[in-house]
């Protein structure tokens, strides 16, 4: 199970809708329960991809996934994708994001 250190205080299901409902999307529920518990911080286990090429550094807050969305622009984004399709979440030790694609995702109606 993730357990992450040096996390802001987890935050509540309203709060989580209500960060939907301005950012227009449906977090996938992985996420959520994640926020739930922990609010950002970093892991302590190694978090990585299937080839470990890729670690995680740190999760954001919430707080600063919404500051960091301010920080995307075209230059920023991977070919194919808008500013607004990312949803940053976490950054490695060097500063570079992660993101969730948020093609897939539908709006709450």
């Amino acid at each position: 199970m993730l357990h992450l250190s040096g996390s802001d205080a987890p935050i509540t299901a309203n709060e989580l809708l209500a960060i939907e409902k301005r950012l227009n999307i449906v977090l996938p529920q992985e996420m959520k329960n994640l926020y739930l518990k922990f609010n950002g911080g970093q892991p302590t286990e190694y978090v990585h991809d299937d080839n470990y090429l890729y670690p995680i550094w740190a999760f954001s807050c919430l707080s600063e996934i919404e500051d960091d969305l301010q920080l995307i622009d075209e230059n920023w984004c991977p070919n194919g994708f808008a500013p607004q399709e990312l949803l940053p979440f976490a950054y490695n030790a060097v500063g570079g994001f992660f993101a969730l694609s948020l093609v897939s995702q539908y709006p709450i109606k």
